[in-house]
């Protein structure tokens, strides 16, 4: 990345979402960029929540969730750039369907796991994108019942300065290290979220460490 103004490196890896079926917009939410390397290659992907880019129920996958029963068909997320000592925001918009086949990739338990993603390849061009796991990579941190969280995203399509995101505080509620067979290792977070941050990451952070 460039020479860019002092903003949390997070606020790179977070993006609002906007869904749409032909030009009628369905929904909003809150994507994330991760990285993967690909033979030598840094690969982007754009992560947020089955049931946003299906437009569907997870609890009943046959059931559209926008009121007039439409699913999505074209996505789209906002690119950070940064132009003198000014961020500027680009949108891109791509479709969501090659034909009949979905361009997203879902968990092998389908709706069962909340979780869907995009092939970026190698991201957007001029883009200021940096992958979450990219900065909150710290693995050696305890993560216990009560720790404070903050959930990255776009309440209500709020956003401030450059349209990063808003962070949420949260509570870490329910034992994080306790798994049962219904719980699917979900964890439970005590947090005042609103529409539109379906699919925000959540950031545990501890002093200089994400």
């Amino acid at each position: 990345m460039t020479d860019r103004p002092a903003l949390n490196r997070l606020s790179y890896c977070v993006t609002p979402l906007t869904m749409f079926k032909g030009d009628v917009e369905l929904s909003r939410a809150t994507g994330f960029f991760y990285t993967v390397p690909t033979n030598g290659v840094r690969c982007f992907r754009l992560v947020s929540n089955w049931h946003v880019f299906s437009g569907r129920h997870t609890a009943f996958p046959n059931a559209a969730l926008d009121k007039q029963l439409q699913i999505p068909d074209t996505i789209m997320f906002e690119v950070m750039k940064v132009v003198g000592e000014i961020i500027e925001t680009y949108e891109i918009r791509t479709n969501l369907y090659n034909g009949t086949e979905a361009i997203w990739k879902q968990h092998q338990s389908k709706n069962a796991v909340d979780v869907a993603l995009i092939d970026l390849g190698s991201g957007p061009e001029n883009g200021e994108v940096l992958g979450v796991n990219e900065v909150a990579n710290q693995w050696d941190m305890k993560i216990e019942i009560g720790d404070d969280v903050f959930v990255l995203g776009y309440p209500l399509n709020f956003s401030h300065f450059a349209r990063t995101a808003i962070w949420k505080r949260g509570t870490i509620a329910s034992e994080p290290n306790y798994v049962t067979p219904d719980s699917n290792n979900r964890i439970i977070l005590d947090a005042t979220t609103r529409s539109g941050m379906s699919g925000s990451p959540v950031i545990l952070r501890q002093k200089t460490h994400y």
